[in-house]
């Protein structure tokens, strides 16, 4: 039994639908638990169309048990896969009834929000960019995990913008981002470098450029903005330059390296404001 599963079973005490493998095969149990933590009985639980459905759509989105998808789904007080309302009000839902996942795990590139949009709101099978589409079309975000609000996130590789407003700012600082990881310590030495004068003149198109790039961040792939989440802080809306902060330009230029509203440590704006 993994671990996940036993604080499950730990936190809601005697009964809880587990998981029980055979190979390659799983079947759902209600059981009830002793208070030595053992299992005194068991039934097999037979899945109604509507939440087998679920669990097709969950499965993908996190390596949750199976045991624990369906306890979640089976939540009286959870209204699943209802119309999605705009970003902010989503966020009152997701903060109402989902934060729990946001400490479930997740398979790579997959972001720990993306289970429960999924969930809660009926989303789009049409659309593959950006992360959460509603069905109506009423929401089109990124969705980035910062693990407990002070973790960082990076953009996809895919958009074409973010290279581009990249080469802009590499332009005015008069450098190429070479190598892994271009962040602070490499903004000031590059600022440094420059002569007074022309880095006085400079500074305010580099502020309008970095102001730009985190814009292009924030609607990536044409989304109305980010679908923030972390362990700390739950759910949140991003779609101001002011709630992300930026930590590194990498990959040669071709993805940014970001905080959330939360994040703690030397950005590439608070280095430019140095030298104003």
């Amino acid at each position: 039994m993994s671990d996940i599963l036993k604080e499950y079973i730990k936190n809601i005490l005697k009964e809880v639908i587990v998981t029980v493998s055979n190979g390659s095969d799983s079947q759902a149990y209600d059981v009830e638990f002793d208070k030595a933590g053992n299992i005194k009985r068991g039934t097999k639980v037979d899945l109604d169309e509507e939440q087998a459905r679920l669990l097709e759509i969950a499965k993908p989105l996190t390596l949750a048990p199976v045991g624990i998808i369906l306890g979640k789904i089976q939540e009286e007080r959870i209204q699943l896969q209802q119309d999605a309302p705009p970003p902010k009000q989503m966020v009152k839902i997701l903060n109402k009834s989902w934060k729990d996942t946001l400490s479930w795990p997740a398979p790579d590139r997959i972001g720990r929000g993306e289970l429960a949009l999924s969930l809660a709101f009926k989303r789009s099978n049409d659309k593959k960019e950006p992360d959460f589409v509603s069905a109506n079309e009423s929401a089109k975000l990124s969705v980035k995990f910062f693990g407990d609000g002070t973790k960082k996130a990076l953009t996809g590789n895919a958009d074409q913008r973010v290279p581009k407003a990249v080469l802009n700012l590499g332009n005015l600082l008069k450098t190429g981002f070479q190598g892994g990881t271009w962040s602070a310590t490499q903004m000031r030495q590059t600022l440094e470098n420059m002569n007074p004068r022309a880095r006085r003149a400079s500074i305010p198109r580099i502020e309008t450029a970095l102001q730009e790039l985190k814009n292009v961040i924030i609607h990536e792939h044409d989304a109305m903005g980010i679908m923030g989440a972390d362990t700390t802080n739950g759910f949140y809306f991003i779609d101001k330059p002011g709630d992300i902060q930026l930590y590194a330009i990498r990959f040669g230029g071709t993805r940014i390296e970001f905080w959330g509203p939360y994040g703690t440590g030397t950005t590439l704006e608070s280095v430019l404001n140095e030298f104003k």
